[in-house]
């Protein structure tokens, strides 16, 4: 047999892989950008949540009728939470950076006493030097009388990792563009964009809660994944109205408000990428 015909010249391609508490990293480039000082300065904040325990309790799909990039850009920021979402801006802080802001100093006096570091990381944006490692960590208040997003307030799930109690507080966690979590003191919610055509896109949502949580006893399912379904289905039919927008022959790109400068980050970082092709 040919040299050319040896098994071992048509085996898989190798990748490039790291595992972080958990969470599998994959980079199919030749030479992958250093993501581990990024996870090097996450990792304490994150620790105490115990993410490699954690199990998927439930997983949907939704079909968006537009591009992925507006799917995106919709869950990167929050202009449009207090009009568009009245059962998510019952919970959320977010949706008021003012009133946030106030909350902030009584939030961390709980996280501490849960076992949190207090900390946050921000380096997205036009200062990130390297394309891939861009990470955002923040944790900020939910209102008063919520432990967790659950219809009245009440918790949802067991406590995550080593947490000692409910801090009543939410964490946003972004390693690059395109992997979003939002961590509570009982749950995370995990979300992926998947382009499955120039105007459509599947948004993925995962629901984890404690490995060795039990549905029915420790959980209800409905009860756990009741926020983020009714979201969802608010940001699919937003979304769907943005991108019959742009397809007009009308249409002309605004500003940006100043809550959205995520959008303005990713928008920067996309563009580095596409320069670099």
């Amino acid at each position: 047999m040919p040299d050319s015909f040896k098994s071992n010249n048509y085996s898989l391609k190798s990748v490039n892989l790291m595992n972080f508490q958990g969470l599998v990293f994959i980079c199919l480039a030749d030479n992958p950008p250093s993501i581990a000082p990024t996870l090097e300065k996450l990792a304490p904040l994150t620790q105490p949540f115990g993410l490699e325990q954690l199990k998927i309790a439930h997983s949907a799909s939704y079909p968006v009728a537009a591009n992925w990039k507006l799917a995106l850009e919709n869950y990167m920021e929050c202009y449009h939470c207090a009009p568009s979402h009245k059962e998510y801006s019952k919970s959320h802080s977010l949706k008021d950076p003012g009133e946030m802001e106030a909350l902030i100093p009584s939030l961390n006096i709980r996280s501490e006493a849960a076992g949190l570091l207090i900390g946050e990381i921000n380096s997205t944006g036009p200062t990130s030097t390297d394309i891939g490692t861009d990470c955002y960590y923040r944790r900020y208040p939910l209102f008063s009388g919520y432990d967790t997003v659950s219809n009245n307030g009440q918790p949802l799930a067991p406590l995550l990792g080593s947490l000692a109690s409910y801090d009543g507080g939410a964490s946003d966690l972004q390693i690059g563009s395109l992997n979003n979590f939002l961590i509570y003191s009982d749950h995370v919610i995990a979300y992926r964009f998947i382009p499955t055509g120039l105007q459509t896109t599947e948004i993925q949502t995962f629901w984890l809660v404690r490995g060795d949580a039990e549905e029915g006893k420790d959980y209800v399912l409905d009860d756990l994944t009741w926020l983020w379904h009714v979201t969802t289905l608010d940001d699919k039919r937003i979304i769907q109205h943005n991108q019959q927008g742009v397809n007009s022959f009308h249409y002309r790109p605004g500003p940006l408000s100043s809550m959205k400068f995520d959008v303005s980050e990713f928008r920067h970082g996309y563009l580095t990428i596409l320069a670099q092709e």
